[in-house]
């Protein structure tokens, strides 16, 4: 069974969430990257979400503008650079794919979800390669999910990975299921801590507060991507994808302030 990051209690309405790393880190040139509100070319068919009002699962009441709130609520929450999460996203969810690419990618992280679902239910008899691969907009694995939650809980305790007021559902329900792909916006949580725990790792200093520096922020691309040429690539591409940000180039569907 999986550990699950748990809720900090729900305060009243308006009230502020504490954010879980208490830091800022910022990165060169981000105040520069102009603020995007258009439609998102590259969706997803499918946006988990365990709403509120009650709709269910899949969503498609989701709208660009929101899924964008969510990057950047996530991102204040864990002190990351809003940008770097919407850099990852756009990575994870190439907006010049195919349609029928796209259809397949999110046909196989929709099965990966339920297969992972379906084997913590089950008490962890589906293959591994089957049941924990990585799914999910933000493309995390269970493991990569594990791993974050552990740093979190070792390095920030008393705070949860998800906010009280995300992670509480409908009737009570606990969106937080500590499976990636069941709801889009606890994803977005994880994937912000996901890059909190790269931030740290890069610069050597848990909660870093300050700004990276472009090779700091290429090497935290690239880590998320793993190790190895491909991964140097992605964070190349990344990089790539963030200066032509910077310099008006490039649009970065993921990033609304």
């Amino acid at each position: 069974m999986r550990n699950f990051g748990g809720a900090a209690p729900k305060g009243p309405p308006g009230s502020p969430q504490t954010g879980a790393a208490g830091h800022l880190t910022t990165m060169p040139g981000d105040e520069n990257i102009p603020s995007y509100t258009g439609g998102l070319p590259s969706p997803f068919p499918l946006i988990p979400n365990m709403r509120d009002d009650g709709d269910t699962w899949p969503v498609a009441t989701v709208t660009p503008s929101e899924l964008r709130g969510w990057v950047q609520d996530a991102s204040e929450y864990h002190g990351v650079p809003p940008a770097m999460l919407a850099v990852i996203l756009q990575q994870e969810n190439n907006p010049n794919a195919s349609g029928m690419d796209k259809f397949l990618q999110a046909g196989e992280r929709a099965l990966t979800t339920g297969l992972s679902w379906l084997d913590d239910v089950v008490g962890d008899i589906i293959p591994d390669q089957f049941s924990r691969g990585s799914t999910g907009l933000a493309n995390m694995s269970d493991g990569t999910l594990q791993e974050t939650l552990a740093y979190h809980q070792q390095n920030f305790p008393g705070t949860p990975v998800v906010p009280g007021a995300v992670a509480d559902r409908l009737w009570g329900m606990n969106a937080d299921t500590g499976i990636s792909g069941v709801d889009t916006e606890v994803d977005m949580y994880y994937a912000a801590a996901h890059l909190r725990q790269l931030i740290d790792e890069v610069t050597g200093e848990p909660g870093f507060s300050g700004e990276l520096t472009p090779e700091q922020t290429q090497a935290v691309f690239t880590a998320y991507n793993g190790s190895g040429p491909m991964a140097e690539q992605y964070g190349e591409d990344a990089m790539a994808l963030l200066n032509g940000a910077n310099s008006g180039k490039e649009t970065l569907y993921f990033y609304e302030t």
